[in-house]
């Protein structure tokens, strides 16, 4: 498996997640409510970017620089986690329910831009042989077993 299908795989399950989090927030009467939410969907996020972040970046950093779009798509990393954390500091649960759509839309956007944009530079970059022995380091970070 390639890393960027794999990556692509973790995005749809994030999307599913992402709509049943706004469902759960919609009924949530507590802060405490939204900011397990809040921090679930951090981690998760995180976990994702952090793979990114380890495997993609060195492999395209030598095609690209460490300026630029690998640059910009770290920033953005680091504010998503940012607005996550930003649930914990509101005052009341329509504060913080605001503060969680304001993460999930940053980073529905975020991965709107890795798949329309980066994706498909790493593969004009990288070799199917790259991107498959990528793909076997990211099934090892996840426990997953693949031939």
């Amino acid at each position: 498996m390639k890393l960027i299908d794999a990556l692509l795989g973790e995005h749809a399950m994030l999307y599913a997640l992402f709509d049943s989090v706004e469902s759960l927030a919609a009924q949530a009467t507590t802060m405490h409510q939204i900011q397990g939410l809040a921090s679930l969907l951090n981690t998760q996020v995180s976990t994702h970017s952090k793979l990114e972040e380890e495997l993609l970046d060195p492999a395209l950093e030598p095609h690209m620089g460490v300026d630029g779009p690998l640059a910009m798509m770290n920033a953005e990393h680091r504010d998503i986690r940012r607005a996550f954390k930003q649930t914990e500091r509101a005052r009341d649960v329509k504060g913080s329910i605001d503060c969680l759509h304001t993460a999930l839309n940053l980073v529905r956007d975020h991965f709107k831009k890795e798949e329309v944009v980066l994706f498909n530079i790493t593969r004009q970059i990288l070799s199917d042989e790259e991107q498959i022995a990528l793909g076997k380091i990211w099934a090892k970070a996840r426990g997953v077993e693949i031939s």
